[in-house]
């Protein structure tokens, strides 16, 4: 017999906070492509911000992770909403 059960709304939350980050995550590394292609194209104001824009994209990423997991071992909100309030600020 198949077993079936629904996701609860906890999990679904996890989910979507794990899928924002990693489309942060994927999202900082082709920005160090693109760094790459504006030095070979000499394009250098372009590359210095898109380089400026690594490493908080990054940080939100791993904010945005931080909430996920905190969530997930039950902590307090407020530990919740200052992963939530870091990950803003490095955007």
């Amino acid at each position: 017999a198949a077993s079936c059960r629904f996701k609860t709304a906890a999990e679904l939350v996890i989910d979507e906070l794990r899928e924002g980050a990693d489309c942060l995550r994927e999202g900082s590394d082709k920005l160090s492509t693109a760094v790459k292609e504006s030095e070979v194209d000499e394009e250098y104001e372009l590359m210095k911000r898109i380089e400026d824009m690594i490493v908080p994209m990054k940080t939100a990423a791993v904010t945005l992770e931080e909430a996920g997991a905190s969530i997930m071992q039950r902590e307090d909100v407020v530990v919740v909403g200052k992963c939530l309030i870091n990950c803003g600020e490095a955007i």
